[in-house]
C-alpha cells in the first residue's frame, strides 16, 4: 500500500513538472495555451506575422515617401527669385516732364491760380471763382430790406467780405474795412455779406456797431451763392477783390488789416 502511494505520487509529480514547463516556455502571454491547440495556434500566427510585416513595411514606406517629398526650407523658391531690389531712384519718368501736373507755386492771391485761355477775339475772360476769371455776378438782399446787384457796381472796384458775427477774425477786421469804405467811397464799394443769412442776429450787430457805415451789410443767399461765387474755401472770413470791368483780382481767407487792404485797393487804381 505504501508503495502504491508512494509512485502515485512520483507520477502526479512528473505530470505537473512537464505540464509547467510548457506554459512558460511561451515568449508572452498571447501563446498562453498554444500547445492545447497544437497546430491550428501557428497556423493563426502564421496569419497573422505576414499582415504585421506588411503594416510594418506600409509605415516604412509612408515614412520613406514623407522623407522624400519633405520640402527643405532652403530649397524653396524665393518668390522674388534673381530680381534685384527695386531702387526709388529707379521710378519710370513721364518721357515728357510737361506732361506732369505739377500744383502752383504760386501762394500769391493776386496771381491767378488757374488764369482762363488767351482768346484775341474775346475780351472779357470767362465767368470763374479764381484770380483772373469774370467775376459773376449776385443778387443778395440787405440788412435793410434794399437789393443788391453786384452788377450795377461795374467800373467800380468792388470787395465783397464773406463774414459771421461768430467768426472772431471776421469780427476784428471790420471796423478797417469800415474806414476803408469811408475813405475810397468814390472809387470803392465794400459788400459784406454774413453767410449765415442773418441767423445769428447780424443785422443787430451791424446796427450797434456800424451806424451809418459806407458798408453795404448784406445776407447771402440760401445757398451761399456769394460765398463760392468769391471762391470761399470753407474758410472765414473770405475775400474777394474784383476790378473795374469785373474780374477777380484778389481772393484768400484771412482776416486783412487796413494797411493790406488798402495796398490791394491802390494796385487797382494806380
Amino acid at each position: 500500500m505504501k508503495k502504491l502511494t508512494a509512485l502515485f505520487i512520483l507520477v502526479f509529480m512528473l505530470s505537473s513538472l512537464l505540464i509547467g514547463c510548457d506554459v512558460f516556455s511561451l515568449p508572452n502571454d498571447e501563446n498562453i495555451g498554444a500547445e492545447e491547440n497544437g497546430d491550428s495556434t501557428d497556423k493563426e500566427n502564421s496569419d497573422i506575422t505576414p499582415d504585421s510585416e506588411n503594416k510594418d513595411d506600409t509605415k516604412d514606406e509612408e515614412i520613406k515617401e514623407d522623407n522624400t517629398n519633405t520640402e527643405n526650407p532652403e530649397d524653396k523658391e524665393d518668390p522674388k527669385g534673381d530680381e534685384e531690389p527695386s531702387n526709388p531712384n529707379d521710378k519710370d519718368e513721364p518721357s515728357n516732364p510737361d506732361d506732369k501736373d505739377e500744383p502752383s507755386s504760386s501762394t500769391d492771391p493776386t496771381e491767378p491760380s488757374n488764369p482762363p485761355v488767351d482768346n484775341p477775339d474775346v475780351t472779357q475772360p470767362p465767368i470763374g471763382t479764381s484770380v483772373g476769371y469774370t467775376f459773376a455776378d449776385v443778387v443778395l438782399t440787405g440788412i435793410d430790406g434794399s437789393i443788391i446787384n453786384t452788377a450795377d457796381f461795374r467800373g467800380k472796384i468792388i470787395v465783397l467780405n464773406l463774414w459771421a458775427t461768430w467768426c472772431g477774425p471776421c469780427v476784428y477786421e471790420l471796423p478797417h474795412f469800415n474806414e476803408v469804405a469811408s475813405e475810397y467811397k468814390d472809387q470803392v464799394v465794400i459788400i459784406a455779406a454774413d453767410i449765415d443769412g442773418g441767423y445769428y442776429n447780424s443785422k443787430g450787430y451791424v446796427e450797434q456797431n456800424f451806424p451809418g457805415t459806407d458798408i453795404l451789410f448784406a445776407y447771402d443767399t440760401d445757398y451761399n451763392d456769394a460765398y463760392y461765387a468769391a471762391g470761399g474755401d470753407i474758410y472765414v472770413p473770405h475775400t474777394a477783390i474784383i476790378d473795374e470791368n469785373g474780374v477777380i483780382r484778389y481772393s484768400d481767407s484771412g482776416a486783412l488789416s487796413k494797411s493790406e487792404l488798402v495796398s490791394l485797393i491802390e494796385a487797382l487804381i494806380n
